[in-house]
C-alpha cells in the first residue's frame, strides 16, 4: 500500500529524499526501490553505518570499495571539525555557541575526549548540563579510563550485530592493533580459521574499523574504548580473568603473581633488567597471541611454552640488539628452548619473530610447524638454521636480518611457498643450488652479506620481482640471470662488478637498475648500455651508473 503511494505520488515530481540510519536492504527496498519511482533529477541521500547491504561491489581483494554504478555514489563522512565539535558540544551542554570563558578549558579537554563523533558530544554535553565543575571534572577523568555508559551502549548495539569472528577481531584491533599493520594479525586470524579479508571488509562498511593507505588499523576513540570496555566486563572485579591484556605493566604484575587465567587470549608483557626468566603459562591453554619484550638477551624458559597448543603468535624481543658486528656473548641462551621437542608442541603457530636473543641452536622441531607463515631470527648471534627447516612447506616470509647465519641449508629449496627471504647483513658467502627450487619468490635481499657468486640455478627463480645485492662482494653475475623474467627491481650499487652480461637484456619488465658505486665497473659497459637503451625501446624508469668512478 504504502509503495504503491509513493511510486503514483512521486513519479513524475523532482524530490531531494533523506533515508536517516538506515541498516537493512528491506527498508531501501520499501522507501527507494527504483529509480523511476521518482522524477527525472531527484536525489535520494542514505545515511547509514553499515553499507553491506548498498549495492557496491569492491576494488580488488585488498582494498576497499566502489559505487556498483554512476546512479550510485559513495561518500564516506571525515572526523568532525574541532571548532564545529565544540560548538555542537556547547550546545548540549550550555544552550550557547561556545562555552562560557571558565568553563572553556575543560570543554576543550572533554570535547577532545569524543574524538570529534556527533552522537558521543551530544550525549556527553547534555549529561553534563547544569552540573557543577567538579562533575564536569570527575566527568573528565571517567571518560579518559571508561567510556560514558550511553555511548557505550548505543555504540555497543553495531558491535552486537556481529558474527563471532568478526567480533574476535574487533577485540583484538581495539586492544592491540590500531597503527599496526594488517599482515602480522591476520596471519593470526587465518591460523584460528577466521577469513580477515572478507571480516575486516564487514568492520570497514560497518563503520568499526578503517584500513589506511599504508594499510594500518585506524578506530576512532570511542569504538577503541568500547572494545576495551566490552574485554573489560567480562571479569571487573578479576580483570586477570579477562581474555586481552593490553597493559602491559598490569599484564607483568598478573604474570609475576601467577594469576594467568585460561580465559586469557592475547598477552603483552614488557620485562626489565631483573626478569631472567619467562613465567609459566602453562594454565593459559587457550592464549594465541604473546608478545614478550626483554632488556635481557639472556631469558629462561622453564618449557610452558610447549603447552600452549592454540598458540598463533609467538614474538620474544630484547633491546640489546646483537649486531653481525658486536662481539659474541659468553653465555650461551640454550634454555630458551630447553625441550628439543617445543615447536612440535606448537603446530598451530603462523608467526615466530625472535629478535635480539643470543641463541646458540635451534631445535629440529621447528621443521613440524606446518601452519607457519612467517619466521623472523633478526639481531641473534644463530650461527645456523635446522636442516629440518625445509618442511615447513606453508612458510611465505623469512626474515634473518643481522643474524649470525654463515650458511643456508641444502632444504631451504623446499619452502614451496616462500614468497621473501631476507638475507640482509647476514654471514652468508654462498648460496646452495636448492635456492632455484623456490618457484614462488618474489623479493630477496642480500645487503651487505659478504656473498661473492650467486649460483647459476639463480635463474629458476621464475617469479623474482626484486633482486637486491647492494654492497656484497659479487663480482659477476650468471648468464642465467636473464631468466628472471618478472625482475623489476636490480640493485648491485658497491659491488666489485666489472660489467653486467648481455642477458640482462632479456629482462624486459626490468623498470630499476641500481649500479652505482661500483669501482670496477668499465666504461665499455657504459657505452653498451645506452646503446641498448637507445635501440632496443627498454623501459627503464630508473638506471644509476653515475656514481662508477671508471664511466
Amino acid at each position: 500500500m504504502g509503495i504503491e503511494m509513493i511510486r503514483k505520488t512521486l513519479c513524475d515530481k523532482k524530490v531531494l529524499l533523506i533515508l536517516d540510519d538506515v541498516d537493512n536492504r528491506d527498508q531501501l527496498s520499501k522507501l527507494a526501490g527504483k529509480s523511476d519511482w521518482f522524477g527525472s533529477g531527484s536525489r535520494i541521500i542514505i545515511t547509514t553505518r553499515d553499507i553491506n547491504f548498498l549495492p557496491i561491489k569492491e576494488k580488488d581483494k585488498g582494498s576497499s570499495f566502489q559505487a556498483h554504478s554512476q546512479e550510485f555514489q559513495y561518500y564516506k563522512m571525515k572526523e568532525m571539525d574541532f571548532f564545529y565539535a565544540l560548538r555542537l558540544f556547547s550546545k548540549h551542554a550550555f544552550e550557547m555557541d561556545l562555552p562560557p570563558h571558565d568553563f572553556d578549558d575543560i570543554s576543550r579537554k572533554i570535547t577532545t575526549t569524543t574524538g570529534g563523533l556527533p552522537l558521543a558530544i551530544a550525549v556527553i554535553g547534555s549529561s553534563l548540563q547544569g552540573k557543577s565543575k567538579t562533575s564536569w571534572k570527575v566527568t573528565l577523568q571517567k571518560l579518559k579510563s571508561v567510556p560514558n555508559r550511553e555511548v557505550f551502549n548505543k555504540l555497543k548495539f553495531s558491535y552486537d550485530m556481529l558474527e563471532p569472528e568478526q567480533q574476535e577481531i574487533f577485540l583484538d584491533i581495539s586492544c592491540f592493533f590500531i597503527g599496526k599493520d594488517i599482515l602480522h594479525p591476520s596471519y593470526m586470524w587465518k591460523a584460528s580459521n577466521y577469513f580477515p579479508e572478507m571480516e575486516l571488509l564487514v568492520l570497514t562498511r560497518k563503520s568499526l574499523i578503517k584500513i589506511t593507505k599504508d594499510l594500518k588499523f585506524w578506530m576512532h576513540d570511542q569504538l577503541r574504548d568500547l572494545g576495551r570496555e566490552i574485554v573489560r566486563c567480562e571479569d571487573i572485579n578479576f580483570p586477570e580473568n579477562c581474555s586481552r591484556l593490553w597493559e602491559p605493566e598490569f599484564a607483568l604484575e598478573v604474570v609475576q603473581r601467577k594469576k594467568v587465567s585460561e580465559n586469557l587470549k592475547v598477552i603483552e608483557i614488557y620485562f626489565g633488567t631483573s626478569m631472567k626468566r619467562i613465567p609459566d603459562f602453562s594454565k593459559c591453554s587457550n592464549l594465541r597471541r604473546l608478545t614478550i619484550q626483554s632488556c635481557a638477551s639472556l631469558l629462561v624458559n622453564d618449557g610452558s611454552l610447549s603447552q600452549l597448543e592454540h598458540l598463533k603468535y609467538l614474538k620474544i624481543c630484547s633491546w640489546n640488539i646483537v649486531t653481525l658486528y658486536s662481539p659474541i656473548e659468553a653465555n650461551r641462551c640454550d634454555d630458551l628452548f630447553p625441550k628439543p621437542s617445543i615447536f612440535g608442541s606448537l603446530k598451530s603457530l603462523s608467526m615466530l619473530i625472535i629478535k635480539g636473543m643470543s641463541i646458540h641452536e635451534l631445535p629440529h622441531s621447528i621443521g613440524e610447524m606446518t601452519s607457519l607463515n612467517e619466521l623472523s631470527l633478526t639481531n641473534s648471534n644463530l650461527p645456523k638454521l635446522p636442516n629440518s627447516v625445509g618442511g615447513l612447506r606453508m612458510l611465505r616470509t623469512m626474515t634473518l636480518t643481522d643474524s649470525w647465519i654463515a650458511k643456508l641449508p641444502k632444504t631451504i629449496g623446499g619452502l614451496e611457498s616462500l614468497l621473501e627471504l631476507d638475507l640482509t647483513r647476514t654471514r652468508i658467502r654462498k648460496l646452495p643450488a636448492s635456492i632455484g627450487n623456490l618457484k614462488k619468490l618474489r623479493k630477496m635481499s642480500m645487503l651487505q652479506a659478504p656473498i661473492k657468486k650467486l649460483p647459476k640455478e639463480i635463474g629458476g627463480l621464475e617469479s623474482l620481482l626484486v633482486l637486491d645485492l647492494n654492497y656484497t662482494k659479487i663480482t659477476k653475475l650468471p648468464t642465467s640471470i636473464g631468466k628472471l623474467k618478472q625482475l623489476e627491481i636490480l640493485g648491485v650499487i658497491g659491488t666489485a662488478i666489472r660489467e653486467l652480461p648481455n642477458a640482462i637484456w632479456m629482462l624486459k619488465n626490468l623498470k630499476v637498475l641500481n649500479a652505482g658505486s661500483c669501482e670496477n665497473m668499465e666504461e665499455k659497459f657504459q657505452v653498451k648500455f645506452r646503446v641498448y637503451l637507445f635501440l632496443g625501446g627498454y623501459s627503464y624508469q630508473r638506471a644509476r651508473l653515475g656514481d662508477c668512478p671508471q664511466l
